[in-house]
């Protein structure tokens, strides 16, 4: 929210919506906080389905809670993290 109220030149209380402010939080949960480019390839995830899922169904809050939410528990560390982790053992 605040980040945005930056860019329109204004503070609106629509601007303080959860999932607005909670899309930072979803980024960097699925990229994952141990690498530098962890939070961006989670925010880039995190953009392509959200896309994705909102063409495909009209229930797109479920089904992008349900995707986050194996992701999270999935990859623990993240994403990032995981490939990461999967490069150092070859």
């Amino acid at each position: 929210g605040m980040v945005t109220s930056l860019f329109v030149s204004g503070a609106y209380p629509e601007l303080a919506d959860w999932p607005l402010s909670g899309q930072a939080i979803f980024a960097i949960m699925l990229g994952g906080i141990g690498a530098f480019l962890g939070p961006l390839t989670g925010a880039l995830i995190l953009l392509a389905l959200n896309d994705v899922v909102t063409r495909a169904t009209e229930y797109y809050g479920l089904a992008l809670g349900l995707i986050i939410l194996v992701f999270a528990l999935g990859f623990r560390r993240g994403v990032t993290d995981a490939v990461l982790g999967l490069a150092r053992r070859r």
